[in-house]
């Protein structure tokens, strides 16, 4: 099985973060709607590192 490109949907798990929404949650939804499979790591590593980057950037 290939692996989920979390960039690819980007907008919707920060929104769904900013809404308060676990990481399992999201995990979940993108299983659900996205048909793509993803774990509750995967999605925290992916918030991480967005957050490191908007972080070094300022």
């Amino acid at each position: 099985m290939k692996r989920i490109k979390y960039a690819d949907y980007e907008n919707d798990i920060v929104r769904l973060r900013n809404e308060g929404v676990s990481y399992a949650n999201i995990a979940l939804w993108l299983a659900e709607n996205k048909k793509e499979m993803a774990s509750v790591n995967g999605v925290r590593n992916f918030l991480l590192k967005l957050e490191i980057k908007e972080k070094s950037s300022k």
